[in-house]
This record gives C-alpha cells, structure tokens and sequence, in this order.
C-alpha cells in the first residue's frame, strides 16, 4: 500500500513560490519578472521559440492549457527532473484541472521535430524482430539499461540519451516504464 500526494494548480503555486530551494527561487524570479509582466503588457507569455497553445482547443480551455505548459516547462527544467515525467505530470495536471483527454490534448499540441520516445521493449523488439525478453537482454548486453536490485530494468547514463522512465500505475503497482526512441534501432543493430 502506498500513499500518494496530489496537488492542484492553486497548491503548485503556493508550493513552489513559497519554497526557498534555489530552484524555487529562479523559478519564482521567472514567474514575477517575465511571465505576470508580460500577461500584464500584452495579456498573454509564450516562450521564445515555443509555439503558443493551439487555437483547436476550446477557447474556455486554451489560457489554463498554456499556463500548465508553461509550469511543466519550467518543472523539466528543474535539475534531477526528468522531462518525460515532467510532461506526463503536466499532462495529468492539464487533463485534471480543464478536464480535456489526453487524446485531446496530444492531437491540438504541435508535433516536436525530434522524434520521440515511443516504444516500449514490445514495439523496439518488433523493429528488432526480437521478443520483448530478448530485446530487453541485447538493451543490457549494450549498456543501455541494468537491472535494479528490486529486479526492475533502469536506465545507464548511455540509455539515458536513447530513452526516457516514465511513472505508471496499474491494478495497484506503480513503477517506472522505459519507453525508447526509435533511433536507438540503429545502434542496436550496430552492436549485434
């Protein structure tokens, strides 16, 4: 049995602006001298180079959906987060707090350039023409992952640039999911 703590948007804020973590401070700095002026200026903050929210979301949703973005952005930025936990974080809180699917949400988003983690040991082991259990040995046997001493498959440091740990929970078990990027087939087959 694990216990799970939640916190909505109105928290987030008070949580983070409230901290006095070095990494609270420079977000809090970000927050107060870039983003509040400029919504003040011109009524909206986009990041440079970021694509504002999609205008194929409802109206009523697209300031809370740019807003959660823009935190989740700045969360990933934080050092010991993970960017693919930081997403799947700011996607359960954009899904809770405007009650938009998933589905919604990752059709009105623009599409990234690089790929993307995609592919669980299942999908890599169909490029492969490998099993799941097989393909999971030749990750190991190429130093992109190890088992953990509870017997789970963890990411190395050269598995990190290949990969991502994403947070699941199912019929009550949670843990990490290592979902690969597609590229990673081309070194796989290199290292054969």
């Amino acid at each position: 049995m694990q216990s799970v703590a939640t916190v909505n948007e109105s928290g987030l804020y008070s949580l983070v602006l409230g901290s006095r973590k070095p990494e609270a401070k420079r977000f809090k700095r970000w927050v107060t001298h870039e983003v509040l002026p400029a919504i003040r200026r011109t009524g909206r903050y986009a990041l440079p180079g970021l694509a504002p929210t999609p205008a194929s979301l409802p109206s009523d949703k697209q300031d809370s959906v740019g807003a959660l973005l823009l935190i989740g952005q700045a969360v990933a930025q934080v050092p010991s987060v993970k960017p693919g936990i930081a997403m799947a974080a700011t996607l359960t809180c954009i899904q809770e707090n405007t009650g938009l699917a998933t589905e919604t949400l990752r059709r009105a988003l623009p599409a990234t350039e690089d790929p993307i983690c995609s592919l669980n040991a299942t999908g890599l082991g169909q490029l492969l023409g490998m099993k799941a259990k097989d393909t999971n040995q030749h990750l190991a046997a190429c130093g992109l992952q190890i088992r953990n001493q509870r017997g789970e498959w963890e990411l190395t440091n050269a598995g990190l640039h290949w990969a991502e740990a994403l947070p699941y929970c199912r019929g009550g078990h949670s843990g990490y999911q290592i979902i690969w990027n597609p590229a990673v087939v081309s070194v796989l087959r290199e290292l054969a």
